[in-house]
């Protein structure tokens, strides 16, 4: 069999390997050739730092009127300036880095007396002896959160930089990549709101890519090492990796090592096809889900029942900023159908899950597959209390004080033709109560036995 050509781990450094980003690359490239600093934002594994190398490549400048024998573009990862105790150890740091890209580009000279030049100082020296060489430097910082968290690197540090590329005899360009705006790194840290360092950035924000786009990242990377799936194969990547660019070279990674074969696949490698994946994607979803505050677990766990209403329309907003969702045919619904799966899994205040099934405490209502289902009052409070103790036989006695306790004469009837109607709204998913004849009544996962 070929290598595989998906990227599951790691970022993609190699540009014939990078996909997409055209306009975003575009935009980018068109603001550095006017000395713009640039903000790229997105959130984890969304391909960040892959674009970042893919526009420290110098081969790609000329395309955009940008000279790359006068500029030395530099990568540094801000991780690696965590506990970094003093300043003077962060541009040490970022002068390596800068030293290590030159020499790379074959340039020596301007380096060729100097012996581990350390401090502000020296940073701005250098700065000045690469610009007077014909050179402009464009720092790349990755993961800048890190760099904005140190707490040893105050406004002085962030305004010094500032002035460096407002000098006249500098030539420097600053692009940072984090997932989170400036402005609100700014927030978590007040002691950073005085700098003006991060009002000189023109954002520009990684998403999801389209359908088209996903669909030709599966076929081009098959293409390089002259494979193909069968078209189901490629439909059931497309839909479990949703458009979000790491979870399609998960998707298609998986996808490459269990088929050898340009025939039809049979269930059961459907079946490990979507075990793998999942294994792999659960990971990244319990970690997207930890960094959400409980309001925004509430509203993409209820997303079906609430993406209309104006009160979460700004928590709808920032979960598509984070690729959680997407907007389709003017609905938000999950980037992927297995983080929806994952969604119904989890335990949040206010909402009663199981498979399919969605009831909303806080708003009274109730969905089935995305759907809105209208259901009667006595037939939400049926469901209620049966979903909130799924699996367990409840008797008849307490279905009577949990739906009707005003009414101490309810009849067996009464609850009958209660049970009658919430099957009836229900619909396909009537078969999750599941009746113990004299007895009381069951809640079953739609789908599941008794």
């Amino acid at each position: 069999m070929n290598d595989n050509p998906f990227y599951h781990l790691g970022p993609i450094r190699q540009a014939e390997h990078f996909y997409n980003r055209r306009s975003e690359v575009r935009n980018v490239l068109r603001l550095l050739s006017k000395s713009q600093n640039v903000e790229v934002r997105g959130p984890r594994r969304i391909g960040k730092t892959s674009f970042l190398h893919y526009i420290s490549d110098l081969a790609n400048w000329h395309a955009h009127n940008i000279d790359p024998h006068h500029n030395l573009p530099v990568i540094i990862d801000c991780q690696d300036l965590v506990g970094q105790g003093k300043q003077a150890q962060v541009y040490q740091i970022m002068l390596e880095r800068i030293v290590e890209s030159a020499r790379r580009l074959g340039i020596d000279s301007v380096f060729a007396s100097w012996d581990e030049p350390t401090g502000g100082k020296a940073f701005r020296s250098t700065l000045k002896d690469l610009s007077q060489g014909g050179l402009r430097t464009v720092l790349l910082l990755d993961e800048f959160e890190n760099m904005a968290h140190n707490a040893h690197l105050g406004p002085g540090f962030f305004s010094n930089l500032r002035a460096l590329c407002s000098a006249d005899d500098i030539a420097v360009v600053y692009v940072t990549a984090s997932c989170v705006s400036l402005a609100d790194l700014c927030l978590e840290r007040q002691s950073l709101l005085s700098s003006p360092f991060f009002n000189l950035f023109r954002p520009i924000r990684l998403g999801l890519f389209s359908k088209q786009d996903s669909r030709r990242l599966i076929e081009d990377s098959l293409c390089r090492v002259d494979a193909r799936f069968p078209g189901e194969l490629v439909d059931m990547v497309l839909e479990v990796g949703g458009g979000h660019p790491c979870f399609l070279q998960i998707a298609g990674y998986h996808a490459f090592n269990l088929v050898d074969t340009d025939g039809e696949l049979t269930q059961d490698q459907y079946k490990a096809f979507r075990r793998a994946f999942n294994a792999e994607a659960t990971a990244h979803f319990k970690y997207f889900w930890q960094k959400l505050d409980e309001q925004e677990q509430y509203v993409l766990a209820a997303l079906p029942l609430v993406w209309k209403d104006l009160n979460y329309l700004e928590t709808v907003e920032h979960l598509r900023n984070q690729c959680l969702i997407a907007k389709d045919n003017n609905r938000y619904d999950y980037f992927s159908p297995l983080l929806e799966e994952f969604v119904r899994r989890q335990n949040v205040r206010g909402l009663l899950q199981s498979g399919p099934l969605l009831v909303d405490q806080r708003r009274h209502q109730v969905s089935l597959k995305g759907e809105r289902l209208n259901v009667s009052p006595t037939s939400y409070a049926l469901l209620s209390c049966l979903m909130g103790r799924a699996g367990q036989l409840v008797s008849k006695e307490e279905l009577y004080r949990a739906v009707w306790p005003d009414e101490p004469h309810t009849t067996d009837q009464q609850l009958k033709s209660g049970i009658k109607g919430l099957r009836r709204d229900l619909g396909e998913a009537a078969n999750c109560i599941h009746n113990e004849r004299g007895i009381g009544f069951v809640f079953l996962q739609p789908g599941a036995s008794w």
